[in-house]
């Protein structure tokens, strides 16, 4: 479209009356300028609205930038006024502007007018927030009363009245209408799907906007923090849950980047729920590779098509759909294996409580020291949060091992296979378990915690023989905790507990490992008095 189809929603006087007539059409990247030529309206120009907005901000005061591009992406309801300072042939001047949505052929312009303020006067053609306020709470009551008469009879005589009258007032006043169709619209949206944009460029969000706005919900943030917030309040503190379906995310960001809302999906089974799309500028291979390791949906590097991310986001939002309907089906379809399995489970915590209760409790103490004398070694409080509840199944396997074999001194050769089975059985009596929490961390460090728990560093561990850092740093400490815990049981002192342990540096634990061990000694002692103390109760 050249911008000429345009010309007849604009009137000869709105152009004697400012400086400046735009419109603009966020969605296909183009703003079209308007001037009186021999007493016509004619289109002066277009260009691209992003490359028009670069220019602006060069322009346009600090203080006003943002309110100003949030109006001229579109970001406000009907009819808004500002404003702003700008530098115009080196001297800043204050300008007016009032800026309009328009629907023409199923697409929305923004209609922009602007003038400095000694031209315009904006206060007598703008709406002050009070009006604003008021027509949208008459327009929310109005839609009342149409819902409470559409309940009743409609053949009523005072239905018939009251509607008429509701008619009457909407039809003539445009605003007002307009106002009721926006609550309509709110209301009809409950339920609906809901997309987040996540992006400090306030441009690319309104993009993203303005594109999805009307086949979902779209919330919004500028960082990683505020993403994370909202996502936080809305699975764990809302009343109403919103029902996320996508995510798009940028990297680069202040305050917290794409890297930490992409760790807090991880962490809370979010990352495999629906599909979340990175949108980023160039990224290095070191960077991508590590985007990718988290599982997303796809990353998209600006600027992007449109177009294609319609198709793209849809068809992802429909296969993860189908995906999670499909495990979905799987667990119903298994109740009854479910209800056996979830037996076990509370027995295995039953009857293993001062066992879970020292494991758990050893392993969260040495990992938060590990975390104090090596800050780079991965872990985190939330992930060391994990390791605590995830140590607590690490023998859940031994449940499915014979007594006689469990309790025998000395196995034969097949015995002894029955025996080591337990780490392997454990794991997949673990990954049933947990296979519909949300949690996958959870999962991933109880499935691993159970079957590796028996590995030791110079590899001469069951039941797959790891060494050095194939082990998972996690299930080292659980294996650390899980032996001193056999210790202690055995009615070893403290003292002997430390000794054995240490002497096994290089073959069952790192050197590291053992020496943020010599570092906690006197709190693993403080545990073994605590539950000497519970158990002698």
């Amino acid at each position: 479209m050249s911008g000429n189809e345009y010309i007849n929603l604009i009137g000869e006087n709105l152009l004697k009356s400012f400086d400046n007539v735009y419109l603009i059409d966020v969605i296909k990247d183009t703003i079209y300028n308007y001037n009186i030529e021999d007493n016509y309206v004619k289109l002066k120009g277009s260009e691209s609205f992003l490359g028009f907005l670069d220019k602006e901000k060069l322009l346009v005061s600090e203080e006003s930038i943002d309110n100003y591009t949030n109006v001229l992406s579109g970001n406000f309801e009907d009819v808004v006024s500002m404003t702003y300072k700008k530098n115009d042939n080196y001297v800043t001047s204050e300008f007016c502007l009032i800026a309009k949505k328009l629907n023409y052929e199923n697409s929305e312009l923004i209609f922009v007018m602007n003038s400095r303020s000694t031209n315009l006067s904006v206060s007598n053609n703008g709406l002050s927030d009070e009006e604003k306020r008021v027509i949208g709470d008459i327009s929310n009551v109005i839609l009342k009363i149409y819902n409470a008469i559409d309940a009743d009879d409609k053949e009523n005589s005072g239905y018939v009245y009251i509607r008429g009258l509701l008619e009457d007032l909407t039809s003539s006043h445009e605003i007002l209408s307009s106002k009721l169709e926006k609550s309509i619209y709110n209301e009809a949206s409950k339920g609906k799907n809901s997309l987040l944009i996540v992006d400090d460029d306030i441009i690319t969000r309104n993009i993203l906007k303005k594109a999805f706005e009307n086949d979902f919900n779209i919330e919004t943030a500028s960082n990683g923090k505020e993403a994370i917030e909202l996502l936080d309040n809305n699975y764990k503190n809302s009343s109403e849950v919103l029902n996320f379906v996508g995510i798009f995310l940028d990297i680069a960001m202040p305050v917290l980047d794409g890297f930490a809302v992409l760790e807090y999906l991880k962490n809370n089974g979010l990352i495999n729920a629906m599909p979340v799309i990175i949108i980023s500028a160039a990224e290095d291979k070191e960077t991508r590779q590590r985007v990718y390791s988290y599982n997303i949906a796809d990353m998209l590097e600006k600027p992007f098509n449109l177009e294609i991310i319609r198709l793209r986001i849809n068809s992802f939002i429909n296969l993860y759909k189908n995906s999670n309907n499909l495990t979905n089906l799987i667990i119903n379809k298994d109740k009854d294996v479910n209800q056996i399995l979830k037996v076990i489970e509370e027995s295995y915590f039953y009857d293993n409580k001062e066992v879970i209760y020292l494991v758990s409790n050893y392993a969260k103490i040495l990992a938060t020291k590990y975390l104090e004398e090596y800050p780079s070694c991965g872990l985190n409080p939330s992930l060391i949060n994990k390791l605590y509840e995830a140590s607590k199944y690490f023998n859940i396997g031994k449940c499915l091992v014979p007594d006689k074999v469990k309790h025998k001194q000395d196995l034969g050769v097949e015995e002894e296979s029955m025996y080591h089975a337990h780490a392997t059985n454990g794991a997949i009596l673990v990954k049933r378990l947990l296979m519909n929490t949300n949690d996958n961390m959870l999962a991933e460090y109880a499935y691993n915690i159970a079957l590796s728990h028996h590995e030791n560093y110079d590899g001469s561990g069951y039941p797959n023989r790891l060494s050095g850092n194939n082990i998972p740093l996690y299930v080292q400490i659980a294996s650390l905790a899980i032996m001193y815990k056999k210790y202690y049981l055995e009615k070893l002192n403290h003292e002997t507990i430390a000794a054995n342990i240490i002497g096994l540096e290089g073959k069952c634990f790192s050197s590291e490992l053992i020496n943020v061990f010599r570092e906690v000694l006197s709190e693993f002692s403080r545990v073994s008095d605590e539950n000497d103390k519970e158990v002698n109760q």
